[in-house]
């Protein structure tokens, strides 16, 4: 998770971005230490050149010369006419960071912006306009966001300026305090068609009270706008020990907006807090290959900093966000509302930094809506990806899109409802996942998976599908128990709950303990819907419902009557010879063999899986040897129709034989 920076020397740039995020890191595999280790070295390399060939006063040289470095030292907002002209001067001897920043821009080579000479802690108050970074290769380090605050709340700045634009490459931000921009703090642009503001660095920077936004990045006109970055960074707060949110440091808007055609976007390390509306933004639907790692949004860890209505959006493809954070906002935690490919991966979502108790968003933990597609949430082959999505006021996952578009979802291999443990209750206040509208093969649970999916404790049903078609709900989930499969936590409401949905199949591994009905298929239009978990018992409604309400539905002759799934009769046995059965079920059906817990058309009653055959096509007979020493006794029942997915029934009654009577002659004896 994000932490304070460690003060260091930013680098002059970091030299390219072949360096790459790790997509499931702990908080100490972070890479910001080493990055600002290897900064350091190369920042130091360039300064022992520059004291061997110059001696040590070069550092203080205004002069311009390749490779230059200015040292500011004064707090004024002045430059002088003639800028550039190769001497930081503002007129009156001093170096000013506007002076320096003109002259800098002007260099054919790299600058670097230091300061010295100082009275710390000092501010710039700007007076004259924003601050602009239009050429390459300068890196501004400040000496401390403690320790230098560049305002942009100065009545003479006018409305809708901002403290930093940034249209040139390469450039650094780095080590300082932004405060009360009267649009955004910095603003990472390109105005034209020329296709700059590519590499830029904002670093270990404090960002408050702007009016829009505390960080923009914007380009527009189809170039540039290629891996900038935001890295260590406190927005939204005055300090990294603050604990309650300040209503004078709340930026107005997003913390973060990416927009436009920018790709490759780095947000990593920052704590993003208190904000006016989102944490971090990523807008367009060009807004490409976002990465959004290892922050802090709406927390520090421990307290609630919420942004004041949603965590993160993203609406561009191959967003990937991962490792973070996402604790105490307003509403939504993780918005994935549009674009292809997201990615939601190794993320602590509604909790705290320990993953052990609640930081509530106030809304749904993760929300996939509008036309996203192919989004994923968590692997089923890989632990580290797994999220911890609990603690939320709403569900912990919805996935809800436009009937058009579908979005082809996978759900796999996390937490919800649970601590990170899997051993506590830590509950979402609805559904722990809600599927509505997916049209298009969203899959929670995959088949064959090997990180279990645990979807336990939350105050509604497990599983909610509505609306929908092609889902899976696959043979890794377990609803309703801890995470050794065993410890019963239910949830409040069903285990699975589908209605007025079809063609998709439910065949999680276990499903047992829930409030409610093991599973219930709702809705007269619900049809085609495959039932077949692993392990179904224990629940607080029967097994299997095909009505919602408590209670089995009884065959009728013929299978004339309508209802979810047709309400589908159920297979019956018709003979038994040891553990040779025989009986009839729909014509093809398959017959799906489960060794009966307790009374399978009762409260709490259910079954484990054994095996399936299929019907006669032609007679509806099946036959079947049963397993071990198991008899027809010991059994029940479901039929599903063919081919899969197709409508199952709920589960038989245990098997009753024919109530025979032995009848001996009578003797009639004299009496005494």
């Amino acid at each position: 998770m994000a932490r304070e920076p460690t003060r260091g020397i930013v680098a002059v740039r970091m030299a390219t971005r072949a360096f790459r995020l790790s997509p499931f890191r702990t908080e100490d595999s972070m890479p910001s230490t080493a990055r600002r280790v290897r900064a350091a070295l190369r920042l130091l390399a360039s300064l022992l050149v520059s004291l061997t060939l110059l001696g040590p006063s070069a550092l203080w040289v205004h002069e311009v010369r390749a490779d230059t470095t200015f040292v500011v030292d004064s707090t004024a907002d002045t430059y002088t006419a003639g800028m550039p002209n190769g001497i930081c001067d503002d007129g009156t001897g001093h170096c000013t960071l506007r002076e320096a920043l003109g002259e800098a821009d002007a260099l054919p080579g790299a600058a670097t912006i230091t300061f010295g000479g100082l009275s710390l802690p000092a501010t710039i108050d700007l007076i004259n306009g924003p601050l602009y970074l239009t050429g390459d290769d300068t890196l501004i380090d400040g000496p401390g966001a403690a320790n230098l605050t560049i305002r942009g709340d100065n009545p003479a700045m006018g409305s809708g300026t901002w403290i930093f634009q940034v249209n040139g490459n390469r450039n650094t931000i780095g080590h300082l305090a932004l405060h009360g921009a009267k649009q955004m703090g910095v603003n990472i642009y390109e105005p034209s068609s020329a296709g700059g503001a590519n590499g830029n660095l904002v670093h270990d920077v404090i960002v408050t009270g702007s009016v829009y936004d505390g960080i923009s990045i914007n380009v527009y006109f189809g170039v540039g706008g290629v891996g900038n970055s935001v890295t260590d960074s406190l927005i939204g707060v005055g300090s990294w020990s603050a604990t309650t949110c300040d209503e004078a440091e709340r930026n107005g808007q997003a913390g973060i907006w990416i927009d436009g055609r920018s790709q490759d976007t780095q947000i990593e390390g920052n704590r993003v807090v208190c904000n006016g509306s989102t944490g971090v933004y990523v807008n367009w639907p060009n807004v490409s290959g976002t990465q959004i790692v290892d922050n802090q949004i709406g927390t520090d860890g421990t307290h609630a900093l919420g942004n004041t209505y949603y965590g993160l959006i993203s609406q561009g493809p191959d967003t990937q966000i991962s490792g973070n954070l996402v604790s105490g906002n307003g509403d939504i935690g993780v918005w994935v509302n549009a674009g292809d490919g997201a990615q939601v991966v190794g993320n602590l979502i509604g909790t705290d930094a320990s993953g052990t108790s609640a930081i509530p968003n106030g809304g749904n933990g993760v929300y996939v809506g509008s036309v996203a597609k192919n989004v994923v949430i968590g692997s089923a082959t890989d632990p580290t990806a797994r999220n911890i999505i609990s603690g939320n006021a709403g569900d912990g996952i919805q996935l809800q899109v436009s009937p058009s578009s579908g979005s082809d979802a996978q759900v796999n291999g996390n937490t919800n409802g649970l601590d990170i443990s899997g051993t506590a209750t830590l509950p979402n206040g609805g559904y722990g996942v809600m599927l509505t509208h997916q049209t298009r093969g969203a899959i929670n649970g995959a088949d064959g998976a090997c990180v279990d999916q645990l979807i336990s404790g939350n105050g509604s049903s497990g599983i909610w599908v509505q609306y929908s078609q092609n889902v899976l709900i696959g043979s890794s989930s377990y609803i309703g128990v801890a995470a050794d499969r065993t410890t019963p936590i239910g949830n409040s409401g069903e285990g699975v709950g589908v209605g007025w949905s079809t063609d998709s199949t439910v065949a999680p591994a276990l499903i047992a303990h829930n409030g409610g009905g093991g599973l219930t298929v709702t809705g007269d239009s619900s049809s085609g819907i495959r039932i077949r978990p692993g392990d179904v018992h224990g629940n607080g409604w029967t097994a299997v419902d095909l009505i919602g309400t408590a209670g089995s539905s009884v065959n009728d002759p013929g299978d004339t009557d309508t209802g979810p799934n047709t309400l589908l009769n159920y297979p019956e046995i018709t003979s038994v010879d040891g553990q040779d059965v025989s009986g009839t079920a729909c014509l093809g059906c398959y017959v799906f063999i489960y060794e009966a817990i307790g009374d399978p058309t009762a409260i709490g009653g259910g079954g484990t899986y054994l095996m399936q055959v299929q019907a006669d096509p032609r007679t509806g007979v099946w036959n079947a040897t049963l397993p071990g020493d198991l008899t027809a006794w010991d059994v029940t029942l479901m039929a599903s129709e063919a081919p899969s997915p197709g409508s199952t029934s709920e589960m038989s009654p245990r098997y009753s034989a024919p109530h025979f009577q032995l009848f001996l002659p009578l003797v009639l004896r004299n009496a005494p």
